[in-house]
Formats: C-alpha cells, sequence, structure tokens
C-alpha cells in the first residue's frame, strides 16, 4: 500500500503590527503538518505583495514531518525598518512535491 500525505498549515493568516520609532515586532509562527501518513517533504516561499522586497521572512524554507504528531514550526518576521506608513502585504507559499488532496 502506498502511504499518502496530506500537506496542512496551522494558520491561514498572520497579522503585524509596527509602531514608527519602536521596536521589531516579535515572531509569530505556524506549524506545517502532515496529516496523512509517511514521511512528507515540504519547501516555503515569501513574497510581499506590496512594499519593497525584504520585509518579510522566515527561519526555514524546507523541512520533513512524518506523521500527524510530528510539526515543522516555522517563524515569521517582519522588518519594518524604512517602511513608509500604511498596510503591507505578503504571502508564504508552503508546498510538498508528494502531497495528496
Amino acid at each position: 500500500a502506498v502511504l499518502q500525505t496530506k500537506l496542512s498549515v496551522s494558520e491561514v493568516g498572520l497579522t503585524f503590527r509596527a509602531v514608527s520609532g519602536g521596536g521589531t515586532p516579535l515572531p509569530q509562527e505556524f506549524a506545517v503538518l502532515n496529516l496523512g501518513q509517511g514521511s512528507m517533504g515540504w519547501t516555503a516561499q515569501t513574497r510581499t505583495l506590496s512594499g519593497p522586497a525584504g520585509w518579510l521572512s522566515i527561519s526555514s524554507a524546507s523541512g520533513t514531518v512524518a506523521n500527524p504528531e510530528d510539526a515543522s514550526n516555522v517563524a515569521v518576521r517582519i522588518n519594518h525598518a524604512g517602511l513608509a506608513p500604511g498596510d503591507y502585504y505578503g504571502r508564504i507559499d508552503v508546498q510538498s512535491p508528494n502531497n495528496t488532496p
């Protein structure tokens, strides 16, 4: 029998708030989970949808999760230095080459 993996992430969105002249907001985390069976590799990539490149980063761009009890925690950070006041949007695309829907 073929073991089927199923990719899931613990968060669908994160919001950071920064104050002009204030410190950098603390990182937030999401978890990459395998709700199926077997070992599953994953990759993640940041994309800024507004503002200059480089203000959004993650602690890890790849990993492996073995089963539903296992999780890969990924810290999300923003660097607000040099950003003008306003709203900025980005996304983190998480994929698994051996994921089954």
